[in-house]
């Protein structure tokens, strides 16, 4: 015995990979299944994005799968992760995706009724009603519907997308055969399982096939696909299987073929017959056509007595009334249709003026995108080139640091030179009977130590403790002299122990650890939406216009005008993504980086106005570009002020003056000798200090 679809050219769209099982559940009940994949699939355009969304899965409390095609992308990086995390539950839109759920080892806990596997059931499990404050990740391809993360976010839901594959056409579509079958008439029903496989199928057959393709039946898997079979302009009313499951394509399929969904406002009246089932159809239909038989008029044949005449004309005037009010009805069932399609016309043009300022709309920001990038994308040319100039700079100042360090060096190499000298006539000095000659010239090695401290170590601790020895030895010399010198040494001491020089390598360090958290900063949501509200402003004449066109085209199009410049659509979630690409995105950020590294530049090689302009811009382009109601901003930008405030140039004493005066002054001096001192005594002191 046949099977139901015996008979029946059924062309099968789906990818060629999954497409095996509908051929066979087909083929099962006696179709001819034709393969014609109009879908290939590929893998995501990031898949890093998709690798830090599996690895923030242990922080979910649930995680949705839209299709099996999505559960079969993560396979591999969720195998290099270790596998699924404990405590996170599993939804599956359906039965296919709890089968290959369970085929990577993915344990299932939630999937909407066998008979309708839709986000529409999705979210009418009573799992998904209280989910307020809780993360949940959905897994779905590049381009899907939003509806589940739309709703999930107005239930209070914090939610993250990851897309696992994407859909595109498949590069080696075979479409001349499939061509001649349909302008043939060799294909009875077409079966879509997704919006993107029909609309796939209907730029692959182009506007040479098309015509062919709207006039063969269509079955689709979800009301939305009804939508668009409608929408392109297929000729028959799409067949509406239950779900995309090969059963309920089948049991649809088989359905149809019965006549058993012929009262069913979404489904075909009636199956399209073969050329071999319509030859045998064809006698059913023929009875209804047979005119009556003569025999069933002539008992009213005989003609009636005379006076039943006066009732045939009761009779014609009564036909006549009958006549008019078949006309009236007439007229009013054609005056209401002709307004019925006036007003269906009226809403086509309607629409196709809303698709066209649509298009415009799209049109118009995809050039504002391009134009921002390009801009993005000169300023980052631009922070590059300055930070190679400000590179160059800083090596130059290095060199001439350098220099100065060498001649710094030398000056040093002299003065210890001449220290020696100085030691030696010390020596010499107090042979000869100098009390003090030592001891000033110990004050005098110390001044010195002091003063290469502050300006070539830059350590204002060694040169306090050096200024400290310093003033103690010459006030245990007690010459007057040297009061002016010690007075000097004073006000020294107290400037040196307010110096506080920065920790350049500790700040160098901190910046570095602020360029790291510039990634996961958030940008501003409505950074391209500028000056929204004086955009936001309703007509204030809503009086209906004056035209040829009749009254409820005006009027719709009075109700237009006021709508269309107050209406803004949005989606709002949890984390809001701003409107612009991930590419502006990255430029932003890269900018903020890149100012933050000439920040450190400028700290490196001491230029504290290049430091300063640095911090400034790093500070306005956080509070420009990014939500400051963010704690990470908020934070960075704290951090980063707190860097600005350092001073990188100090104010440090210059004790030069104090070493050149005590200099002068010793040069002065007359020795201080012993009224007793004796040839054996100097010879023993010069013998003492040769010891020590």
């Amino acid at each position: 015995m046949a099977g139901p679809l015996a008979g029946l050219h059924i062309l099968v769209t789906r990818p060629e990979a999954q497409a095996e099982g509908l051929v066979a559940a087909i083929e099962a009940e006696d179709g001819i299944a034709l393969r014609f994949p109009t879908l290939a699939i590929l893998p995501p355009r990031s898949p890093e994005r998709l690798e830090e969304a599996l690895a923030a899965l242990p922080g979910c409390e649930l995680a949705i799968f839209t299709s099996a095609n999505a559960v079969y992308g993560i396979a591999d990086p969720l195998a290099a992760l270790g596998g699924w995390p404990q405590g996170v539950r599993v939804v599956a839109v359906g039965a296919a995706t709890a089968r290959a759920l369970q085929s990577i080892g993915v344990p299932v806990d939630l999937q909407p009724p066998a008979d309708d596997e839709r986000s529409e059931a999705l979210l009418g499990l009573p799992a998904l009603q209280d989910v307020d404050d809780q993360q949940i990740l959905i897994v779905h391809g590049e381009g899907g519907r939003e509806l589940l993360a739309e709703t999930l976010t107005e239930r209070g839901a914090r939610v993250m997308l990851a897309e696992s594959y994407r859909r595109a056409l498949p590069p080696d579509a075979h479409l001349a055969p499939v061509r001649a079958r349909l302008e043939a008439g060799q294909i009875d029903v077409i079966t879509t399982t997704s919006n993107a496989s029909l609309t796939n199928l209907f730029e692959l057959l182009g506007k040479a096939g098309r015509e062919s393709l709207l006039s063969t039946r269509l079955l689709v898997v979800s009301p939305r696909g009804a939508e668009l079979a409608v929408k392109l302009g297929f000729h028959h009313p799409p067949i509406i299987a239950t779900g995309a499951a090969d059963a309920a394509v089948v049991a649809a399929l088989v359905e149809w073929r019965a006549g058993a969904a012929a009262d069913t406002p979404n489904r075909t009246r009636g199956p399209v017959m073969t050329d071999k089932t319509r030859d045998q159809a064809q006698p059913d239909k023929e009875p209804p056509k047979q005119p009556p038989a003569p025999a069933a008029k002539k008992p009213a044949a005989p003609a009636a007595p005379p006076p039943a005449k006066p009732a045939a004309g009761g009779g014609g005037a009564l036909g006549g009334l009958a006549l008019l009010v078949a006309l009236a009805a007439a007229g009013g069932a054609g005056f209401l249709g002709y307004q019925w399609y006036q007003g269906r016309a009226a809403q086509q043009q309607q629409v196709a003026d809303i698709d066209a300022r649509i298009a415009a709309a799209l049109q118009k920001g995809a050039a504002d995108t391009s134009s921002a990038v390009a801009k993005l994308q000169s300023e980052l040319d631009a922070a590059r080139s300055e930070l190679a100039a400000q590179a160059q700079r800083a090596a130059d100042a290095q060199a001439g640091k350098l220099k100065d360090m060498g001649d710094k060096v030398e000056g040093l190499v002299l003065g210890q030179r001449g220290l020696l000298a100085e030691v030696e006539a010390a020596k010499t000095a107090a042979a000869k009977g100098d009390l003090n000659a030592l001891t000033l010239s110990e004050v005098s090695y110390l001044l010195r130590v002091a003063d290469h401290k502050l300006h070539f170590e830059a350590d204002p601790a060694g040169a306090l403790e050096a200024l400290q020895v310093a003033e103690q030895r010459l006030a245990a010399a007690n010459e007057l002299a040297f009061a002016g010198v010690q007075k000097m040494l004073a006000e020294n001491i107290a400037t040196v122990r307010g110096v506080k020089l920065p920790d350049y390598a500790g700040i160098a360090h901190r910046i570095i650890e602020l360029e790291g958290r510039v990634d996961v900063l958030a940008v501003k949501p409505d950074i391209q939406v500028e000056n929204l509200k004086a955009r936001v402003k309703p007509q204030l004449d809503s009086a209906v216009p004056e035209g040829e066109a009749p009254w409820y085209e005006r009027m719709a199009e009075n109700a237009w005008n006021q709508v269309k410049d107050i209406v803004v659509i949005r989606h709002e979630r949890t984390h809001t993504q701003p409107l612009m690409t991930p590419k502006e995105s990255f430029f932003l950020h890269q900018n903020l980086r890149l100012n933050l590294e000439a920040m450190r530049l400028a700290l490196l090689r001491d230029d504290a106005v290049a430091y300063q302009e640095s911090a400034q811009l790093v500070v306005a382009w956080l509070g420009q570009y990014f939500d400051q109601s963010d704690a990470d901003v908020q934070q960075l930008t704290k951090d980063v002020q707190a860097l600005a405030a350092v001073q990188l140039k100090p104010y440090v004493p210059d004790i030069h003056g104090t070493v050149k005066a005590f200099g002068e002054i010793l040069s002065r001096r007359q020795p201080v000798r012993s009224a007793t001192v004796t040839d054996e005594q100097r010879a023993g002191a010069v013998t003492g200090e040769a010891s020590q």
